[in-house]
């Protein structure tokens, strides 16, 4: 993982994240790669999400594993900071928690820990992250309204659809 990244970097840094022209490609194949780093942690696509979020299904549960500061930015409907989870909902039973981050990772190593205190709860990794999210044509919302600006920690990560706005430190 740490050599996708850096690759990333590398190539953002040396064109720019205008210049990939199939950023949904570039997204999926550092998603597989973690993917089969933590081959114990499922993953469910953006398809599957859209279908479960329509459903108004109240024991769906999305969290968003990224930094507050990016949270506080946009985020998926129905979202609610990992920081939060436990006194959103201090019992998981039965429910069905989608955890999501930028790419994949944070929500994978957090599901990694939810399960050791959550057992018998189904978590998923929302694959791709809030980046495929977006190449998917979905939607971002910041206290309820459509947005189109998204935060990062660098631009490295600025890999968004036409018609979005990066917010960088």
């Amino acid at each position: 993982m740490k050599y996708i990244v850096l690759s990333m970097l590398l190539l953002s840094s040396c064109i720019g994240t205008d210049g990939i022209k199939d950023q949904r490609k570039v997204i999926g194949s550092m998603a597989s790669a973690l993917s089969k780093k933590y081959p114990s942690v499922e993953n469910v696509d953006c398809d599957y999400l859209t279908r479960r979020l329509r459903l108004k299904d109240n024991r769906l549960v999305v969290v968003d594993a990224r930094n507050i500061y990016q949270f506080e930015v946009s985020q998926i409907e129905r979202a609610i900071p990992l920081s939060k989870l436990h006194e959103v909902y201090p019992q998981l039973q039965g429910k069905e928690v989608v955890v999501y981050s930028t790419i994949g990772t944070r929500s994978t190593k957090a599901i990694l820990e939810l399960t050791k205190t959550n057992p018998n709860t189904k978590f998923s990794n929302l694959f791709g992250g809030i980046l495929d999210w977006l190449q998917c044509g979905q939607k971002i919302y910041l206290k309820g309204k459509e947005t189109k600006e998204i935060r990062f920690e660098n631009d490295a990560w600025n890999i968004i659809p036409e018609g979005y706005k990066a917010i960088l430190p």
